[in-house]
């Protein structure tokens, strides 16, 4: 059985299947009230937080260590793909994880109870590179992140563009 972090994000909001019904010849079409309400004038428009959301979906495909292992880091390869179908590939170390839940925090506090806490930091010296530890966290740091920036109280924030376009 597959986990779930491994099956695409879909938003209903953005689904591009659709259902064709054929009416064979003997059926009645729809009266001219129903098709009325079915009419894009009466739809109601996207709520605000839908159309703030610049991304559909969120992968942390890998990592890569950079320096020695005494001097080193981690870097996590991230895909970001965009409601207009454009994917962003970015890196980012865990560090700045923490800054953007930190930002995540302040400018949305209303909310802040409700944001989900990011792996552990602090690990030992020579398990912080162990694959499987590393493994590990990318998984737990993609599920953050789905739960994050594809949410409507986080997702439409200026920190997380901010945090997408910084170095």
């Amino acid at each position: 059985m597959s986990e779930p972090h491994h099956r695409p994000w879909r938003n209903p909001a953005f689904s591009t299947t659709s259902k064709l019904e054929v009416l064979r010849d003997d059926e009645s079409i729809a009266s001219a009230s129903s098709l009325r309400s079915l009419s894009p004038v009466n739809e109601e428009p996207p709520s605000r937080a839908q159309t703030d959301l610049f991304a559909t979906d969120v992968r942390v495909r890998g990592w890569h260590r950079v320096g020695t292992l005494m001097r080193g880091w981690i870097v996590y390869v991230i895909y970001i793909t965009t409601r207009s179908g454009t994917v962003i590939k970015i890196s980012k170390r865990y560090s700045a994880f923490l800054s953007l839940h930190e930002r995540l925090e302040q400018e949305r506090g209303g909310y802040a109870h409700a944001l989900p806490p990011l792996p552990p930091r602090h690990v030992g010296l020579w398990q912080r590179y162990h694959p499987l530890f590393l493994e590990d966290r990318r998984r737990a740091l993609q599920q953050w992140l789905c739960a994050t920036l594809l949410d409507e109280r986080w997702g439409n924030a200026d920190a997380y563009q901010r945090w997408v376009l910084e170095r």
